[in-house]
């Protein structure tokens, strides 16, 4: 898979440095939604997801309560991404530094739905699900378009979660080391 890599990383779009392409974005409609968009997420508090949230399906089967917060908590990367993207103002950057801050604060990024033993939930596993790789790609797509934008402790720590998270408990189950996750 290495050879088949570029020597250079890339992501979708382009990093917010080149301002030609983003500054043409900027002048289609959508764009100006997008930046309304960030100011709204901006200007809320994000939405709390304590662990009785998580633990609601085990107890109810309920996964509509958790998946709202956790979708309006994850959906808050785009929106604040892009808007800084259009503007390059750096009014969007603190907002989701402190989103990136709190999804790195949660327990797991899996569902509650597929950890119904809760062992990633408790920390005796390490499994991802396409929820956890869907938190993985929009944290480096942030880390691309925004580059040095982010705090560098930001970009650690989002760097270290998606390893931990999704990169490493894949490589362990392609290498058969772990099995899928069920």
């Amino acid at each position: 898979i290495a050879k088949l890599l570029p020597p250079k990383p890339a992501g979708f779009g382009s990093p917010i440095a080149d301002r030609a392409v983003w500054e043409k974005l900027a002048a289609i409609p959508e764009a100006k939604k997008a930046i309304a968009d960030a100011e709204q997420v901006a200007a809320k508090t994000i939405p709390e997801q304590p662990d009785a949230l998580f633990l609601d399906f085990s107890k109810t089967g309920n996964r509509d309560r958790w998946q709202t917060v956790a979708f309006e908590r994850r959906r808050r990367i785009e929106k604040l991404t892009l808007g800084e993207g259009f503007e390059n103002q750096g009014r969007f950057i603190k907002p989701l530094e402190l989103v990136i801050a709190e999804l790195c604060r949660e327990k797991t990024w899996v569902y509650p739905a597929h950890d119904k033993t809760l062992a990633n939930f408790n920390g005796k596993a390490r499994e991802m699900d396409l929820g956890a790789v869907f938190v993985a790609m929009e944290l480096a797509e942030a880390d691309y378009l925004l580059g040095d934008k982010l705090s560098a402790r930001t970009r650690q720590l989002l760097r270290d979660n998606v390893r931990q998270r999704v990169l490493y408990p894949f490589r362990e189950m392609a290498e058969g080391k772990a099995k899928e996750m069920g």
